[in-house]
């Protein structure tokens, strides 16, 4: 199914994120005063903000890109009725193939 070099490109991006995992879920907590607020002795008047790391997010995003793009690549990989969280498929294609399987079985 897999080309060597898909595969190798596949399993080294998720050893990498496996590896990672601890530093790619930490986060930076900064915390901001709010404006306006009478007292700045109380914890209401301040709001703290959580930055993920990013670099975790944009890795799990280009394997997810690419498995998906491999998944659609690949010959009967996927069956033809499996149509959730699919590129270029929808609600519409489903109609479609209900359409044809009653056309073809006269229900």
């Amino acid at each position: 199914f897999l080309e060597k070099e898909d595969s190798k490109s596949i399993f080294k991006a998720l050893a990498y994120m496996k590896s990672r995992q601890l530093e790619l879920r930490q986060a930076n907590c900064t915390i901001l005063r709010k404006n306006n607020k009478p007292d700045y002795k109380q914890p209401s008047a301040y709001q703290p903000i959580s930055l993920l790391n990013y670099l975790g997010k944009v890795s799990k995003r280009i394997l997810a890109r690419r498995l998906a793009y491999l998944a659609e690549t690949i010959p009967n990989l996927l069956h033809p009725s499996q149509i959730s969280s699919r590129l270029k498929k929808s609600a519409i294609d489903v109609g479609a193939m209900l359409a044809d399987y009653v056309h073809i079985n006269r229900l």
